[in-house]
């Protein structure tokens, strides 16, 4: 990983998060170099870890799906095998009536501890005719779903399944992984993650945390920290990306950014395709990453768990706890417990501006219930503020996704978009946007 930029190159890749990292290794297996530029002083974007008091503590995203392939593939590639990649422990936690209930996505029948077994069976046996029949499908490419995209989870569940299982599996859910509520989200994250649960897929991170994988994707390319562009311009098919003082000239450029930052930094969208797909909505979070003094000990039904998932009708602030010890083993020596609290996006909306005390305090205040001595043996924090956590997915978006993508390959542009708003709201989904859009640059530079 380098710190300077040269002023000519074939291909530029603007933020060296997920999508634009991916991209750059992509093109760089094809055999065609890229230069990838980053405003911050370190790559992962959303996907970072940090060092506190000797815990590591994951700063945004918490896990990776082991029914991720594109990731898993790149976990091969890079070598990170048994001695880094760590299984979660398989139990998670959801609440109701403000007892947190053990559950194994996993083993379906452990949510007879939420939901009534008769509604269960019922919900469980349609779902397998309904997800064993569709042909095959990428879990990763959000365009490959547009038959689900006809109308809101919402919508959807209150037709075809019991109000428990709105209200106990799809909405804390969806609020603790995207941070997005059912009646604004589109059917397809739905379907999405009823396919995890068939596949029974396990919830993995990284001994030196999930920021690590970024980190070693970066090693391997040609980065430029601390390199903010302030525009992008396109003259006679060749871009210019102005960076602070100096003018670099590229051939491509494949804007990895989010959405709001891409829109600001291209003068002028090249279609209406182009323009929509930069106005997209996020979702908001904050995360408090708690490191508690040494005589904390976790409440004796949570000491086997990856972490708690908070119902709409349960919550205050925090949507979702992760408990670190449980996503890795803490390093020797190390005192006390590292706990992750994930804000609600309502939650961060209105706390996003408010100073750390204000937050800590929301939320010691709403998982009192559940972690009773955390506030009294806190021992330091960190607050992470993520106001363009997760892309909206709401109804129409896969429909949308794969004319945009159709339109791209019809219409050359020299400035690519990438991103997990251009594909499923998630990790996986940046590393496959990055990737289909160093496949169309690769196919340009021919």
């Amino acid at each position: 990983m380098h710190t300077s930029a040269r002023k000519s190159q074939p291909v530029v890749i603007i933020g060296a998060g997920m999508a634009g990292l991916s991209a750059a290794y992509n093109l760089k297996q094809q055999g065609i170099e890229a230069l990838v530029l980053e405003a911050s002083g370190r790559v992962g974007g959303r996907m970072t870890s940090d060092v506190l008091s000797g815990h590591i503590v994951d700063r945004g995203a918490q896990f990776i799906s082991s029914e991720y392939p594109l990731i898993v593939d790149l976990f091969s590639r890079l070598r990170i095998g048994s001695g880094e990649l760590r299984t979660t422990a398989p139990r998670a936690a959801i609440v109701r009536g403000d007892t947190p209930r053990v559950v194994r996505f996993d083993r379906p029948l452990s949510m007879r501890k939420l939901i009534n077994l008769s509604v269960l069976l019922t919900y469980w046996r349609t779902m397998r005719e309904r997800l064993e029949n569709l042909p095959a499908r990428s879990p990763s490419d959000l365009s490959q779903w547009v038959d689900f995209d006809t109308e809101t989870l919402d919508s959807w569940c209150t037709r075809e399944v019991d109000q428990s299982i709105i209200d106990y599996i799809y909405e804390p859910l969806l609020q603790g992984r995207y941070f997005q509520t059912p009646d604004k989200t589109s059917r397809v994250i739905g379907a999405v993650l009823e396919l995890l649960v068939l596949r029974e897929a396990k919830m993995l991170s990284l001994s030196h945390g999930l920021g690590s994988f970024p980190e070693m994707l970066a090693a391997q390319l040609d980065v430029s920290l601390n390199t903010p562009v302030q525009a992008i311009e396109v003259t006679d098919k060749r871009v210019h990306i102005e960076t602070s003082g100096r003018t670099i000239n590229a051939g491509q450029v494949i804007c990895a950014t989010p959405a709001p930052v891409a829109r600001r930094l291209i003068a002028q969208p090249s279609s209406r395709q182009q323009e929509w797909i930069l106005s997209t909505q996020y979702s908001s979070s904050i995360v408090v990453s708690c490191i508690t003094t040494a005589d904390f000990r976790l409440p004796r039904r949570l000491r086997r768990v990856y972490g708690v998932l908070i119902p709409a009708r349960e919550r205050g602030a925090v949507a979702a706890i992760s408990i670190e010890r449980n996503k890795r083993k803490p390093a020797k020596g190390v005192v006390g417990q590292a706990v992750n609290l994930l804000f609600s996006h309502e939650a961060a909306l209105h706390l996003q501006q408010g100073d750390d005390d204000e937050v800590v305090a929301s939320a010691m205040a709403s998982v009192n219930d559940y972690l009773p001595t955390l506030s009294s043996q806190l021992d330091t924090y960190r607050v992470y503020r993520w106001p363009m956590a997760v892309p909206l997915t709401p109804l129409g978006r896969a429909v949308e996704l794969q004319a945009y993508r159709k339109h791209c390959k019809k219409h050359v542009s020299p400035i690519i978009l990438a991103g997990d708003y251009l594909s499923m709201p998630n990790g996986e989904g940046a590393v496959e946007s990055g990737m289909w859009a160093a496949r169309l640059a690769a196919a340009r530079a021919v």
